[in-house]
């Protein structure tokens, strides 16, 4: 019998629900012991007078649906209760009805129909403990949820807000409810609102799962929130179903970064005019004293060219860097001869380096490409002059020209320190150096490659490194071949 029942109450989920209804706290003691009680006489009145014909051929069933109903009214004590009082009417109010032969196996079903109760009520009970503690953790998690000072929200499909936690309140200013069915591209700022529609297409259609993001958000008030945080689609995840976003709130960080490239591009733009008019000084000073026979002095004019030239490469690297930044960095591009600028580059860079011998290799031909030259002889120079820095025990450095249908790439190899593998990937971060001894006897604001990068990639190119530390690198940077 109680394999029949607990077969049936699993497959319609019945017994879940008696655990729900049994975890109600809400109701009193006095129910859960009154209840059973009641309902056992008033099933013994109905198996013993009006459905008496029933009683004698299955008196049980009746003391079933008693455990059951005590079950949902008052769970797991009021089913053991139902089953203790059901047992004492059955025998009794019951067992003396039947003949005395049947007494016997009334008993034996009696006692059957206990152990089944109890063994029913120890389930209902274990049910209860794992709703509990079920319920005690969905709590305790939406409690994280909603006092986490970073932001959590849920969309579908279309973009429609399903889920906001209470944290979106301090930060855009909008309580969940006033957020909840609108669309999320409404909050987007109109400039950015194609791209965000654009990348969400792509989570959608399974490009990436997972995509960070940094957009400008309108808050209650109308003001622009710097919002960044992480999407993933977890539209085909069985229990949530829904595109979640996890987010912070950046704009103080997103201010105080354009408060310093502000500050950076307006001290650059400042220092570079008097060390401008410097350089120009001493080149006067050098044609006067070349002109008056006064060699002796030319060494010291020329070292302060040389360090004017230093500030003025450093102070090209922060107001290029600004630019980036503000995404005013402007590109002339003309169809120009990469290997004639690759010659004219490292020309340039010998005749004021004495150290090392630059070699170039397949150099063979013309090859003409369509970029801004101004802009990729920086990238050439960068690479050559850092390649030279960063080897002070060796004596070459080596370029190679490699060429297919698709794209043109050059190689810049030094036989120096090496790069550490962890350090690589950071090597392109604006202001990063390698730490070490080599850092302290090599100047540099850790600008160079990060203004590389974003000249080779607004190229369409590409820009990377191979190396080993101890034994030298190979910077390359790449270009797309265009017909």
């Amino acid at each position: 019998m109680l394999s029949y029942i607990n077969k049936h109450l699993f497959e319609n989920g019945l017994l879940l629900r008696i655990g729900n209804a049994a975890s109600s706290k809400s109701r009193p003691l006095w129910l859960k012991l009154i209840a059973p009680l009641l309902l056992s006489f008033f099933a013994t009145w109905l198996l013993g007078v009006p459905l008496q014909q029933i009683g004698r051929t299955a008196p049980f069933i009746f003391y079933f649906a008693v455990v059951f109903v005590c079950a949902c009214l008052g769970g797991s004590i009021s089913a053991f209760w139902a089953t203790i009082f059901s047992s004492i009417c059955a025998v009794v109010f019951i067992l003396h009805v039947y003949p005395l032969k049947e007494q016997i196996y009334f008993g034996v079903s009696a006692g059957s129909f206990t152990i089944e109760g109890l063994l029913l009520t120890g389930l209902i009970r274990i049910i209860e403990i794992t709703q509990h503690r079920l319920s005690s953790e969905k709590t305790r998690l939406r409690e994280i949820l909603e006092n986490n000072p970073e932001g959590f929200l849920t969309a579908d499909e279309d973009g429609t807000i399903t889920y906001v936690c209470s944290s979106v309140e301090k930060i855009l200013g909008f309580t969940p409810a006033e957020l909840k069915t609108s669309k999320l591209h409404d909050l987007i700022h109109p400039s950015e609102e194609m791209e965000f529609k654009l990348n969400y297409l792509r989570l959608l259609h399974g490009k990436s799962k997972s995509v960070p993001f940094l957009q400008r958000l309108r808050s209650k008030n109308g003001e622009w929130k710097w919002i960044e945080g992480c999407v993933n689609n977890m539209l085909r995840d069985e229990p949530v179903k829904a595109i979640v976003f996890n987010y912070r709130n950046v704009t103080s960080r997103i201010n105080k970064a354009r408060q310093q490239d502000d500050f950076v591009h307006i001290a650059s733009h400042e220092l570079k005019t008097p060390i401008t008019s410097l350089k120009g000084f001493s080149q006067l000073i050098k044609l006067k004293h070349l002109k008056e026979g006064r060699t002796q002095d030319l060494p010291l004019v020329e070292r302060m060219e040389a360090q004017l030239d230093r500030l003025l490469a450093l102070i090209d690297d922060m107001l290029n860097m600004t630019r980036i930044h503000a995404g005013e960095m402007h590109y002339h591009k003309d169809w120009f001869d990469f290997a004639g600028c690759i010659t004219e580059v490292t020309e340039a860079v010998q005749a004021t380096c004495s150290s090392h011998s630059i070699k170039i290799f397949n150099l063979t031909k013309p090859v003409r490409v369509y970029a801004d030259r101004n802009r990729i002889s920086q990238v050439i120079t960068n690479l050559v002059t850092n390649a030279i820095k960063y080897s002070p025990d060796a004596n070459s450095v080596e370029l190679e020209i490699e060429c297919s249908d698709d794209e043109i790439r050059l190689n810049v190899r030094d036989y120096g320190i090496g790069i550490p593998q962890d350090k690589q990937s950071q090597l392109f971060e604006r202001f990063y150096r390698v730490d070490g001894k080599i850092k302290e006897q090599v100047n540099g604001l850790g600008l160079g490659l990060f203004i590389a990068r974003e000249i080779v990639e607004k190229h369409d190119g590409k820009l990377g490194l191979i190396s080993t530390p101890g034994k030298g690198s190979t910077f390359w940077f790449s270009l797309p071949m265009l017909r």
